[in-house]
């Protein structure tokens, strides 16, 4: 960027505040996010200073904008102390990507434990499918170092939580393959419990598509390691369908579960 530009841009500020509505916290949070995205991280402090010397309520969005200007400098400090303040202020309502946030950056400081607390505190708040956004978070936990029972756990509830039963499966494969079975009985817990409550095969099953239901069972019998069985309702009508299909060899393998 041309030195006169860069010097246009960096007046801009002072040039807002100098405008009729100077005290308006909308004008703050458009110089806040003008300072962020030119990299002035440390004049965003100052600026937020301001606005309390002058009366002016931070906002969500301010805060956010602080909280992302810590996240980009790996300040760990300035991390904790937004999310107090925000914490602190009953004005201000959390949504799920402030925790989101919070948790990237305490990812890239290797604080893996704090941030299983954001993403946790973040899975609370969510709504709808985000699975993507837990996705992400999931794949800088692997950059940093070994990934401990806690965090698969972790991960896998929350996906279990948005009905995401495929991709939690798969963490829980990686985790199984890694760890070679040495696991104890928690994470397959979690699946068994994901799955009594609701079963992607007896779905189909009450949707008509028998044979594709008989498949998502068998899956979902070998994911619980056993543990976890199809109503018999359900076994019945698999079964029946068999019989009046006279497959006979599958029909004897439906009696192994």
């Amino acid at each position: 960027m041309p030195k006169q530009n860069l010097w246009k841009k960096q007046s801009v500020p002072q040039e807002m505040k100098t405008l009729r509505y100077a005290n308006a916290s909308l004008v703050y949070n458009i110089i806040l996010k003008f300072y962020f995205q030119t990299g002035n991280i440390e004049k965003i402090d100052s600026l937020m200073q301001e606005m309390e010397q002058n009366g002016i309520a931070s906002d969500k969005f301010a805060h956010s904008i602080q909280l992302s200007a810590y996240t980009s400098v790996s300040d760990v400090e300035g991390i904790e102390k937004t999310l107090t303040r925000m914490d602190s202020d009953p004005n201000i309502f959390f949504d799920w990507t402030t925790y989101t946030v919070a948790a990237k950056g305490y990812t890239k400081l290797d604080l893996l434990t704090k941030a299983l607390e954001m993403l946790k505190k973040s899975d609370r708040l969510i709504s709808g499918k985000k699975t993507n956004e837990f996705l992400r978070i999931w794949e800088l936990y692997k950059k940093n170092k070994k990934v401990y029972k806690e965090a698969y756990i972790s991960i896998i509830a929350s996906l279990l939580k948005l009905d995401d039963f495929e991709i939690a499966e798969k963490i829980f494969e990686e985790w199984e393959f890694r760890n070679h079975l040495c696991y104890g009985n928690v994470i397959p817990n979690f699946l068994i419990d994901a799955h009594s409550r609701r079963s992607r095969g007896e779905g189909y099953l009450r949707n008509g598509q028998t044979l594709t239901a008989m498949e998502a069972m068998k899956k979902e019998v070998v994911v619980s390691g056993r543990r976890w069985k199809p109503s018999n309702e359900s076994l019945a009508t698999c079964l029946e369908y068999l019989k009046e299909e006279g497959d006979l060899e599958k029909v004897k393998d439906s009696w192994s579960y």
